[in-house]
């Protein structure tokens, strides 16, 4: 709480349309009035009425020492008021709260709705001076505390006889000033605003929140690390059955290139079995095994089935050319097209390519 004559309080009239301005216009409002830089001072303005605003203002450097020194000595400064405004009054009910200061001469009051503090020489004039601005006629009711009767009967013996003989005069003794303040008073100017903004205490925010943190980090690692390790596990899983898959890849096609071992197979497993209108390669080879097996001396070698020009290719290699021609000879008995091509020696053996197609229905 702050009082004396560094902090001065005030109202401003202001028109409808500055509203929305008013905190840049105020500095403009005052600097007529101040004998000094108004850069140097720091303003705070309290809630603002339909048509004027109250405002209170001190040195900016002297109000930034106030705090630092309660804050070095380990304290935490949130929230500043004016100790004039803490005591319950206004310009009807003047409250007088006699305090021993460093000066022994400082009366905080509430003599006119804003809050002062008034030195002990200074009380008649200043209660006068109110009085006189008051309505007409409207005697205040007088409320005062001090910390005994004398201190009391001091203060009261020394208003103007105007207000002493008609105000209703009450006491109250208090043990310490602080009994007779309202810390919740509505309409009170919380002076830690715009730069001097209580700053966000993180390390009071940390403390309660320090545990649920880091049980929350730790669950965290832990989740991420276990994910990790897991994914480790399913890469090297993935690993070891894509080498089984080349492998089975392998088995079925020893030559050629090999580049997705499984998209290959599905490749190939579909022009063998064929798909819409194409021919399937087993009703071919249904056909073609009998007649093969009649045929002990004819070897097949390769077997390709184009399903696009339903057609099988056999690789066959026979003791003789009649053994081939023979074989051909059969399975157009056996209801199929099939033509010997491309028929030459090899070592002890002819060979050739047959095209086999047209299955019979």
């Amino acid at each position: 709480m702050l009082d004396g004559p560094q902090l001065v309080m005030r109202r401003l009239p202001y028109r409808p349309e500055e509203r929305k301005h008013l905190s840049r216009l105020i500095p403009f409002e005052l600097e007529s009035d101040i004998a000094g830089d108004i850069q140097s001072l720091h303003i705070a303005i309290d809630a603002v009425e339909p048509e004027t605003v109250t405002l209170a203002y001190v040195d900016r450097e002297w109000f930034a020492e106030q705090i630092e020194a309660l804050e070095s000595a380990g304290l935490e400064v949130s929230r500043c008021f004016v100790t004039g405004q803490l005591i319950d009054g206004d310009k009807d009910d003047w409250k007088i709260l006699v305090t021993d200061g460093a000066d022994d001469g400082w009366l905080p009051t509430q003599l006119s709705g804003l809050g002062l503090s008034v030195d002990v020489s200074m009380l008649p004039l200043v209660a006068e001076r109110v009085q006189r601005e008051a309505v007409a006629g409207a005697i205040p009711a007088l409320h005062v505390f001090a910390s005994s009767q004398s201190e009391a009967d001091d203060i009261v013996s020394m208003l103007p006889e105007s207000i002493r003989g008609e105000a209703r005069t009450r006491v109250s003794i208090v043990n310490e000033p602080w009994d007779a303040l309202t810390f919740e008073r509505p309409g009170a100017i919380e002076l830690r605003q715009g730069l001097f903004a209580a700053p966000v205490r993180w390390q009071k925010l940390w403390r309660p929140a320090r545990i649920p943190v880091i049980a929350a980090a730790a669950a965290l690692l832990i989740f991420l690390l276990s994910s990790f390790i897991e994914l480790q596990i399913n890469n090297a899983d993935y690993r070891r059955i894509q080498q089984q898959v080349e492998q089975v890849y392998r088995t079925a096609v020893p030559q050629g290139v090999l580049v997705d071992a499984e998209q290959q197979l599905r490749s190939q497993l579909a022009q063998l079995r064929g798909s819409g209108a194409s021919a399937s390669v087993l009703p071919l080879l249904d056909q073609i095994a009998p007649v093969l097996l009649q045929h002990g001396d004819v070897r097949v070698h390769r077997v390709n089935f184009l399903a696009a020009r339903q057609e099988l290719q056999l690789a066959l290699t026979a003791q003789s050319n009649s053994q081939l021609l023979a074989f051909s000879e059969a399975l157009g008995n056996a209801g199929l097209s099939a033509q010997a091509r491309n028929i030459s020696q090899a070592g002890s053996r002819q060979q050739a390519n047959l095209l086999v197609s047209g299955v019979a229905p």
